[in-house]
């Protein structure tokens, strides 16, 4: 974090206040320019800001208390002078994995551009695109709000020329993003029909993945009830209408979609952290705040998750019990009771889900000690560790 925010209330703080204070819509949301901001912070106007204005802007935003969606923390992106951002009070400092909301949003991104292309937004459509990215990516309370931002600003701003499926096509396999092509035709289906407007829309997204318009039409043929005979060329002239068994089978199979994207924008965040940018006079610096890779125990946490530091050496009593799964117990393990929120924020730290871990670790504990470890109280859970001793 600069220095000058380590310590003490922001002298703009007030200012700031008013601004957002200003910039709420009717329909509730608070949207703003980044150049608002960036005025009060004294920096010169420029079509785009570098990397470390950008990251200053949205480290100061964290420092009192707000979130900017986009974050360029997050996306590795400069900030344009004119550009929209929705703030949102933080929860935390920022996202606990960056990859994975790094690519839901990617995918958010790419589904919204098809879901336009019709000339309007289909609820149905955005709130399948929603609530699948959520649960496949396992995002944090934070980030779905973050996604919920990006969503709204998307459907007002809809993108059209498809840019991150073009460095996808740099970043992913054939297969993988032929995958994320028929991601998208699943997306475009939710309403049951596919209109000329998201042939033509997805035929652009298949272009800037790198794919040719034969597999699209291959795509398309196999999840319509129409005749097999349809032309390639009748393509953007015609309403599919879907064999949903199909598409339902369509958004299954694309679930795998969720790993590799997520290890490609992991990728590219260590990639951005080792490449410092260039300023103005072609001097490279340091970012005044470089992108913190996913921490191992959320900070909320850390006062009670601090002794579950284990030592990475083997446990003999944790035989047979899934790999994945012994952060989780190490950590619950080192008190007797927790409150549900405590411990949910260390399983999400370990990228897991607390009901199913308590379940599959339960499971474990009943097959190896003939009792359950966790016993779910009302408000609270209890962890036996005398099983363990």
């Amino acid at each position: 974090m600069p220095e000058h925010l380590r310590s003490g209330d922001h002298p703009h703080f007030e200012t700031w206040c008013q601004l957002i204070d200003r910039s709420v819509t009717d329909d509730g949301w608070t949207i703003a320019a980044v150049c608002e901001f960036a005025k009060i912070e004294d920096l010169p106007e420029r079509k785009k800001l570098t990397k470390a204005q950008s990251i200053d802007l949205a480290a100061t935003a964290a420092h009192m208390g707000f979130a900017f969606e986009p974050d360029p923390r997050i996306t590795g992106k400069n900030y344009e002078w004119d550009q929209l951002v929705s703030i949102f009070p933080a929860t935390e400092e920022l996202s606990q994995d960056i990859a994975s909301y790094h690519a839901a949003a990617v995918l958010l991104e790419l589904g919204v551009g098809i879901a336009a292309a019709d000339g309007q937004i289909d609820d149905i459509e955005l709130g399948r695109l929603t609530s699948h990215l959520e649960a496949q990516f396992d995002l944090s309370t934070q980030d779905s709000a973050r996604l919920e931002h990006l969503r709204y600003l998307l459907a007002k701003q809809p993108p059209s020329d498809f840019s991150a499926a073009k460095k996808l096509q740099k970043t992913l396999s054939l297969k993988q993003r032929k995958l994320v092509g028929e991601f998208l035709v699943g997306i475009a289906a939710a309403d049951e029909q596919i209109a000329p407007e998201e042939v033509k829309a997805l035929g652009k997204a298949y272009r800037a993945l790198g794919l040719s318009a034969s597999d699209l039409d291959e795509l398309l043929r196999s999840v319509s009830v129409l005749p097999d005979e349809t032309e390639s060329q009748e393509s953007a002239q015609t309403v599919f209408s879907l064999d949903l068994n199909r598409i339902n089978a369509i958004m299954q199979e694309t679930m795998q979609v969720t790993q590799f994207l997520r290890d490609a924008m992991l990728a590219d965040v260590e990639s951005d952290e080792s490449t410092p940018e260039p300023d103005e006079r072609g001097k490279v610096r340091i970012p005044a705040l470089v992108v913190e890779k996913p921490k191992t125990v959320s900070p909320r946490s850390a006062a009670v998750a601090t002794p579950a530091a284990v030592s990475d050496h083997g446990d003999d009593r944790l035989a047979g019990l899934a790999a994945r799964l012994q952060p989780l117990l190490k950590a619950a393990l080192t008190q007797e009771r927790w409150t549900r929120k405590a411990l949910d924020e260390i399983a999400r730290s370990h990228r897991l889900m607390l009901g199913a871990g308590i379940e599959q670790i339960n499971e474990w504990s009943y097959e190896e000690f003939g009792d359950a470890v966790f016993v779910e109280l009302s408000d609270e859970i209890e962890v036996q560790r005398r099983l363990l001793e």
